[in-house]
């Protein structure tokens, strides 16, 4: 036995003194010496200036914005002691280090790569900034003040005053989300892919003044926007919001009609202009609507770490919108440019893209709050849109323009405001420009001023809207070259070139009428009298219309088609056919109208006053309103009568009268008198006790009572 343990000791002292040492010399041996990560020249501090310092494209792809408006808001973070410099950071570089993160959605390992330092550093300083997101989205996502107009409301015709109380739009949409398998269950939506779904608001500058972030890819757009309303989100009395169809139309969300075509590609060129109330209505809310996904657009495009998945914690990756639309409304604020961004490449494979559905299209009845406004919500759109509908008639068909339009509503508004000595009538000065005698053109000019338009039919010199500066401009020296003894300046030609359009705008819509064609030999509308008749009651000035020089006539380049026939513009038709020019006396003009294609008609029409036709035709549309009110005080007055009789029943069967009958019924005992009080808290036992005959009401009462 001692020897047993004398051979162990020494057994144990051998791996003591050799075993040990030679496996440390071994491991020594093979294993390398630390090599330090970062030893590039280039510091992060220095790595940001030479960002910043160079050229301003290198800013704009790295941080998505200009140097100065980078250095402006790490200044404005400084003196609002929301970042501190810290030994080792400056605020510039946190800054950047988080703007590079959301521009590329850069990783740990990507941010130490580019800004030199350790994973821990990066990551603390990051967090810091999430932090304060809740604090700057208080600042620069506010609500609007519920007394103001948006000025692109308040300046067209086309909006106000149909939307002066429409304040903003509101649109949802899907952001990726990177979740634990066990819980992405609710963010999975309806493409099966993980997401979080994200309400906006948005003013008609592109600016979000609202954001609700971190609900479930699977819940509904509805249900998103009643969770804002319960946790703050207000909208303020007899104001409403833009809103698609996936909400529920009330009185504070304005929804589009179901049903109508709506978005603004069905609008375009080629389609026809709205037909009724409903379709124009839809247009100009798709008009107005489509800023929130305009502005949408710009912070995905910005920002493309919005289409991804991210590494983040869940309650990080929650505040990455949030944080988007603030760099976003900051930049903005601080005149930070977009245009670049429509040619930039995406900073992230696009193929990394996270395939996500649009906001909901239609509701799904799933908020009872909101589904029970519906009623009066429907109520307000209509009065909205018939209003517009009226206003829009008159507009085509009265032949007035919308700056006209939006002048004689201004005049309105201020003569009900004006006081009896503000009423006075003052004469003024005619101004030398009043005294200019009245342009006279002929067919030949205005053939002239056609060509030169055809001439000036690219890109170059049109835009949106129309024809740009430059262009008329040059249409206008090139037309006094032609014409030296013409003299006319560039407003003269200008309103002839109106004139033209609403000349052709009319012509095209006598040509659409049913049993009216066009003989290209003569250039004349063909029709029999009837038709011709049906013609003049639809288009009353087309007698004293002005023929068109060239049928092949340049239309606005503009956005939609409703747009184009409210600014007087017209869109091609028929281009093989030609309309020849003739001729005038007094600057007089006629448009010819044959019988048949066998026998053209010789006699001319009597002239008539445009004048006196607008009158005529706004004395019709003030007896028709007349008929209309007076109508809608007759069906005022039945439905009062009957509320009154209705009012009269239910006074009869009050409980009142039920207990003086009980009380003058001597069948019945103190004690079933009593007991029978309870019976009239109904309103059907009330009536049926009060309609009964004395027998069966005594008959009645004993059997409710058992």
């Amino acid at each position: 036995m001692a020897d047993e343990i004398k051979r162990r000791r020494e057994e144990d002292d051998d791996m003591m003194l050799f075993v040990f040492p030679a496996m440390y010399m071994l491991c020594g041996t093979t294993n390398s010496e630390k090599i330090p990560r970062h030893i590039s020249r280039l510091s992060g501090k220095e790595r940001l200036q030479e960002i910043l310092e160079r050229h301003v494209m290198d800013c704009k792809v790295a941080f998505r914005m200009e140097p100065h408006v980078f250095k402006t808001i790490a200044n404005y973070l400084r003196e609002e002691k929301l970042l501190k410099d810290s030994r080792g950071l400056r605020i510039e570089e946190k800054l950047g280090i988080f703007m590079f993160m959301l521009a590329h959605n850069a990783s740990f390992q990507d941010l130490q790569y580019e800004f030199k330092h350790s994973g821990s550093t990066l990551h603390r300083h990051i967090k810091s900034i999430f932090k304060i997101i809740p604090a700057l989205t208080y600042r620069f996502l506010k609500l609007p003040h519920a007394d103001q107009t948006h000025w692109k409301i308040r300046t067209n015709p086309r909006f106000f005053p149909y939307f002066k109380n429409c304040i903003r739009a509101i649109d949802g949409t899907h952001i990726p989300i990177t979740i634990d398998g066990e819980k992405a269950a609710p963010y999975r939506n309806r493409k099966g892919t993980l997401s979080q779904n994200v309400m906006v608001a948005c003013d008609f500058d592109l600016n979000f003044t609202f954001i609700s972030c971190g609900w479930e890819g699977s819940a509904t757009d509805a249900r998103v926007l009643r969770s804002a309303m319960n946790s703050g989100f207000q909208v303020p009395n007899g104001k409403f919001f833009l809103v698609d169809g996936g909400y529920a139309n009330t009185p504070q969300f304005i929804t589009p009609y179901r049903g109508v075509r709506y978005h603004l590609k069905e609008f375009g060129r080629g389609h026809r202009r709205p037909r009724d109330y409903k379709e124009l209505f839809n247009h100009r809310h798709a008009i107005l609507r489509n800023h929130v996904e305009r502005a949408l657009g710009v912070l995905k495009k910005r920002f493309p770490i919005l289409k991804v998945g991210t590494f983040h914690q869940i309650k990080n990756q929650v505040r990455i919108p949030a944080a988007a639309a603030v760099f976003h409304n900051m930049i903005r604020l601080l005149n930070g440019d977009e245009g670049w961004l429509d040619n930039q490449p995406d900073n992230i494979e696009p193929t990394n893209f996270v395939d996500l559905p649009e906001g909901d299209s239609e509701y799904r009845d799933d908020v009872p709050s909101l589904s029970n406004q519906m009623i009066s919500g429907n109520n307000i759109r209509d009065m909205i849109a018939k209003k517009m509908w009226e206003d829009y008639v008159l507009m085509m068909f009265g032949r007035l323009s919308p700056k006209a339009s939006l002048l004689q509503q201004q005049q309105r508004h201020l003569q009900k405001k004006a006081s009896p000595k503000s009423c006075s009538i003052q004469k003024k000065k005619v101004s030398p420009k009043a005294q200019q005698s009245r342009a006279s053109w002929n067919p030949g000019l205005e053939k002239a001023l056609v060509d030169l338009l055809h001439e000036h039919n690219n890109p170059h010199y049109r835009c949106q809207n129309g024809w740009t500066s430059e262009a008329w401009n040059k249409v206008v020296k090139e037309f006094r070259d032609r014409h030296p003894y013409v003299t006319m300046n560039k407003q003269q030609i200008q309103d002839k070139e109106k004139e033209l359009k609403r000349d052709y705008r009319l012509l095209k819509e006598a040509r659409k009428q049913s049993g009216a064609s066009w003989d290209n030999q003569r250039c004349m509308i063909v029709a029999d009298d009837a038709v011709w008749a049906n013609i003049l009651t639809v288009n009353e000035y087309l007698e004293r219309s002005d023929s068109f020089p060239d049928v092949n006539w340049v239309a606005d380049d503009d956005e939609t088609t409703e747009v184009q026939d409210e600014d007087n513009a017209v869109e091609h038709e028929n281009q093989g056919s030609h309309i020849t020019i003739t001729s005038r006396a007094n600057g007089e003009k006629n448009v010819k109208k044959t019988k048949s294609t066998e026998r053209e008609r010789v006699e001319k029409t009597p002239k008539r006053n445009k004048r006196n036709d607008v009158v005529d035709m706004m004395g019709s549309y003030l007896e028709m309103r007349k008929r209309q009110s007076e109508e809608e005080e007759a069906k005022k007055r039945e439905e009062e009568a009957k509320k009154r009789e209705e009012a009269s029943k239910v006074d009869d069967c009050s409980i009142r009268n039920c207990i003086t009958v009980v009380e003058s019924m001597e069948e019945l005992s103190n004690e079933e008198k009593v007991k029978s009080f309870g019976v009239f808290k109904d309103a059907q036992n009330r009536e049926i006790f009060m309609s009964a005959g004395p027998m069966t009401r005594l008959i009645w009462s004993r059997t409710m009572l058992v």
